[in-house]
C-alpha cells in the first residue's frame, strides 16, 4: 500500500467510498499502533476540551485526520492527528460529507 495513492483520492468520492478506499489503512497494525499511542497521548476529545466540559466527560475514543486524506492530508503525520469524541467525530465527518470531502 503506497501512501501517496492514498493521498490522491478525489474529492468527489462520498463517505461510503472513502471508508472502502481507506479500510486498508485503518486496519493496518501501523494504524492500530498509531492510534493506540496517540489516545495515550492525547486521550480527550479537543473539541469537547474546546467547549470547557469537564474532563469526564471528554474522553476521545476516535484518532481523527485534522486535514481529510482525499483533501491532501497525510495518512502518517501525526501533526495531522487529532482526538476526538464519537459525538464530535461524527459533526466533523458530516459537515465534510456534505463539502464533498471526508475524514
Amino acid at each position: 500500500m503506497k501512501v501517496d495513492r492514498l493521498n490522491k483520492k478525489s474529492s468527489t468520492h462520498n463517505f461510503k467510498n472513502r471508508a472502502n478506499d481507506n479500510r486498508e489503512t485503518y486496519n493496518s497494525k501501523r494504524w492500530n499502533h498509531i492510534r493506540r499511542i496517540g489516545l495515550q497521548q492525547q486521550p480527550f476529545c479537543v473539541e469537547c476540551l474546546k467547549e470547557n466540559k469537564p474532563l469526564h466527560e471528554c474522553i476521545g475514543n476516535t484518532r481523527d485526520h485534522i486535514v481529510p486524506i482525499n483533501k491532501g492530508g497525510l495518512v502518517w503525520d501525526l501533526r495531522n492527528h487529532q482526538t476526538l469524541c464519537s459525538r464530535h467525530h461524527n459533526i466533523k465527518s458530516s459537515r465534510e460529507s456534505r463539502k464533498g470531502g471526508a475524514g
